[in-house]
């Protein structure tokens, strides 16, 4: 599979599983993503030639449920905080890209969140007090990342972390 990814999938309205696995896939994500409506998850795997960004349009997604994009090399940009829009999000997995910024504190809106890998990727700053509020957090991964200062004492006190 190569090109980009086709805008005409938008017209897919009952489509609930994009899934690119080791693609020739080239471009960027498109900024229609957040018209899929029916879009529950994304998982973008070893996609060697996908570069750009997370569009901000992804948190236009009401029902989404998985953000996985993994060893996609040329995969850059921040973690957009439209993302905090999504409160049905369960898993943020942003893994061996070159993704870079702080994290957004409005990650820290998404209840539901179980799980949060950032592994080896660019991104900088310190984990906010705030995340204590992801109550359902139970992987939190940030090796390789360069995130700096301690973890804060409100994390320690998640019940359903797991892994840290």
């Amino acid at each position: 599979l190569s090109g980009s990814i086709p805008t005409q999938y938008v017209l897919m309205t009952n489509l609930q599983n994009l899934y690119l696995i080791s693609t020739q896939i080239s471009g960027t994500i498109p900024t229609e993503i957040g018209i899929f409506s029916s879009l529950r998850n994304i998982y973008f795997f070893h996609n060697s030639l996908l570069s750009g960004t997370i569009p901000t349009e992804i948190g236009q997604l009401t029902s989404f449920n998985y953000l996985g994009l993994i060893y996609n090399e040329m995969l850059s940009g921040s973690i957009p905080s439209e993302i905090g829009r999504i409160t049905t999000l369960n898993a943020i997995v942003l893994a061996s890209n070159q993704m870079d910024g702080t994290l957004p504190n409005q990650l820290t809106n998404l209840s539901k969140l179980q799980e949060l890998s950032i592994y080896y990727n660019l991104f900088s700053g310190t984990i906010s007090t705030e995340f204590g509020r992801l109550t359902k957090l139970n992987n939190l991964a940030l090796c390789g990342a360069q995130i700096s200062g301690t973890i804060p004492s409100e994390v320690g006190l998640l019940s359903y972390l797991q892994y840290l």
